[in-house]
């Protein structure tokens, strides 16, 4: 038997937290990060995926240009992304249709460098 720390299933639990599934498909979790000097995804939080937008936390903009930051990021269209829940929080749950959790979780590893994890 191999005794020491293995990277497999702690990262892949990391991801079972950012990405479940919800009523109609796969749910990502995200962490908005408003009026940030570094847009885009910034990698993982927690269990969040964090966002960095230029826009303020005001009439839905943040979470708007949020949304454009996280569907283009995955390849997906920005209509198959819809809030499930946190419209006035800074953290959120995203609905990603047309894809599975485990192909979310599968392009979300693909995309974050270890370094951010």
């Amino acid at each position: 038997m191999i005794a020491g720390p293995m990277s497999g299933p702690a990262e892949r639990s990391e991801l079972d937290a950012v990405v479940t599934h919800g009523r109609s498909g796969a749910v990502l979790r995200i962490r908005v990060k408003p009026r940030s000097r570094t847009r885009g995804v910034l990698g993982l939080v927690g269990s969040e995926l964090s966002v960095g937008v230029g826009a303020a936390p005001e009439g839905g903009r943040a979470t708007a240009e949020a949304l454009a930051t996280v569907a283009g990021w995955l390849g997906v269209p920005g209509s198959h992304l819809t809030l499930a829940s946190g419209a006035a929080s800074r953290s959120k749950r995203v609905a990603v249709a047309g894809v599975t959790p485990s192909e979310l979780r599968r392009r979300v590893a693909a995309r974050i460098p270890p370094n951010r994890r």
